[in-house]
């Protein structure tokens, strides 16, 4: 059985630079917002020392801030249907519950 958690795939690992902005600015701009999502994480080749040097604390994924970044690690994790779901479940009961008033109606008049 599949797990429900969201899947991330590294897509892309751009420069931090105004060109890796610029696409990352493309990206998001086109891309299908109703089903993905774009994760940015800073990647850096000493990132303990840089951290130590801007007196920043790494987080639990060991990432550093996009600003002290060499690289930008470009992640697209597709969003969970669960809202999707809920949203077309109560589509559906408003429908049926149309439905039965139309066909309540229909009867009356028959």
């Amino acid at each position: 059985m599949k797990s429900k958690k969201n899947q991330s795939i590294k897509v892309f690992e751009v420069p931090n630079n105004r060109e890796g902005q610029s696409f990352i600015r493309h990206l998001k701009r086109y891309m299908n917002k109703g089903n993905y999502t774009v994760k940015l994480r800073g990647r850096h080749h000493d990132r303990v020392g840089t951290a130590r040097r801007r007196g920043f604390t790494l987080n639990y994924n060991h990432d550093i801030p996009l600003k002290y970044a060499e690289r930008i690690a470009v992640y697209l994790e597709c969003k969970s249907n669960r809202k999707y779901n809920a949203k077309r479940s109560k589509e559906l009961y408003n429908a049926k519950d149309t439905l039965a008033t139309i066909k309540s109606l229909v009867n009356l008049e028959v």
